[in-house]
């Protein structure tokens, strides 16, 4: 690693120990949650609302013509495991049918406060309730994410095993950075569109239920079933499929814009990415937000990896019709998939790398006038994909394969985005970058 990345890596290196250490003595500490029994809620999602001030909910339930409902209150109300009715808010969801045998609700939870825990529950409103859970908001000015990408639960031919494997990196993760306020998923939560049961294998660990995700629609989720799982806030028309389309959602000072490049015209191989909705929503979206000063952008088809899908036909040409858009709009920095590989890219101008920058006192990047693309390795490990020479040896400024489930914490304050990526078997540190606004 060069030697200007080694102040942000000892910074990661002492966070991660300190809240290994933090999260032991708070598991000692947690409150011993009664479940309540009597309403069958499967597959529950916290998602991200539009703003640090909203959380997005969706699950599942057996077939029903009676919407759910959600409880929530600050946890600070709760009575050892009583929950605090006289205290709670209550949202009606919305109510669609899923796949044959299941209902989907949907509820949006607005109003939150910065820094406070929160505990929810789901039910029928009329006596029937989940077990409840907990989850904590975080602040707009100073804030971390998680970035992971392809669990891909299935992909391996055993979903327990693959299972096993996204919840232990969740695990990993959170132990080590337990003031995570979201996580971004790129795409890939699953193998088969199609398939229910690894959809139930997807959300078995418990953070989903205490950690809102905002995930990309992958090729591998491309079909309603993804709709009715999730829950995404400020859905665009453009770049709708079966699955959904382009949305948004915003935090303090950065925006993050989700595209759904699965969207494509025409039919079999003549079929080619539409790429102009996804302009179009992001000039719209930035139309709205004039203020951010953080431009991120999330999508599954990475147009800058290392692996075979580098050298795709219609990834070279996502590159080609997607690139200068990017450029023009400002884009700080694009989360990406799908080649089960890790990149960080220079910072890219007009499709050049620019690999002389200027940097400050403590190696960070000091206003890169290009975009920062990054793609994620599996988080699961259901698969992983050779390196490959070729062009990407010119854009690539860090890559790896370490065929072992990896994930990514960034930090961003209205001054500096900090981002390290970690190896889940020893918990080192891959790589690390940042970027600093004057």
């Amino acid at each position: 690693m060069s030697r200007k990345g080694k102040y942000f890596l000892a910074t990661l290196l002492i966070a991660a120990v300190f809240s290994l250490a933090v999260f032991a003595f708070m598991e000692k500490k947690a409150v011993n949650r009664a479940a309540e029994s009597g309403y069958e809620a499967t597959d529950i999602a916290l998602g991200v609302g539009s703003d640090e001030t909203e959380v997005n909910l969706s699950w599942y339930t057996p077939e029903t013509s009676v919407p759910g409902v959600i409880q929530i209150a600050e946890k600070s109300f709760m009575k050892g495991s009583e929950f605090p009715v006289d205290r709670a808010k209550t949202v009606k969801a919305l109510l669609s049918s899923a796949s044959p045998g299941f209902s989907s609700h949907k509820g949006t939870v607005t109003g939150l406060d910065s820094s406070a825990e929160y505990v929810y529950r789901l039910g029928d409103g009329k006596g029937k309730w989940t077990g409840p859970f907990t989850f904590q908001t975080g602040r707009g000015d100073a804030f971390t994410f998680l970035f992971v990408s392809d669990p891909q639960i299935g992909a391996s031919g055993d979903s327990a095993s693959d299972a096993a494997g996204w919840e232990d990196t969740l695990k990993k993760a959170y132990r080590s950075f337990p003031d995570t306020s979201f996580v971004i998923c790129a795409g890939d939560q699953v193998d088969d569109p199609y398939n229910e049961e690894q959809y139930a294998d997807y959300f078995s660990p418990g953070l989903l239920k205490q950690i809102p995700f905002a995930t990309a629609v992958g090729n591998h989720d491309a079909s309603e079933l993804y709709r009715y799982h999730f829950h995404v806030p400020n859905e665009s028309s453009f770049g709708r499929t079966s699955a959904g389309g382009d949305y948004w959602f915003a935090y303090g000072d950065a925006l993050f814009m989700v595209l759904n490049t699965n969207k494509k015209d025409g039919e079999g191989k003549a079929a080619v990415r539409n790429v102009g909705e996804h302009i179009a929503f992001m000039k719209e979206t930035l139309e709205k937000n004039q203020n951010a000063k953080w431009k991120f952008v999330v999508f599954h088809h990475s147009i800058y990896s290392a692996a075979n899908h580098s050298q795709d036909r219609d990834i070279i040409r996502l590159r080609r019709d997607l690139v200068p858009a990017l450029d023009a709009l400002g884009i700080d920095v694009v989360f990406m998939g799908h080649d089960h590989s890790y990149v960080r890219t220079f910072p890219m101008k007009g499709n050049q790398p620019l690999p002389v920058q200027r940097t400050d006192g403590r190696g960070r990047v000091v206003d890169p006038p290009g975009t920062v693309y990054f793609t994620a390795n599996s988080a699961s490990g259901s698969k992983y994909y050779d390196l490959v020479r070729g062009e990407n040896e010119n854009y690539a400024a860090a890559k790896s394969q370490l065929y072992t489930p990896a994930f990514s914490v960034a930090r961003v304050t209205p001054e500096t985005f900090e981002i390290g990526t970690f190896r889940t078997d020893t918990m080192e540190v891959i790589d690390s970058y940042a970027i600093v606004k004057k």
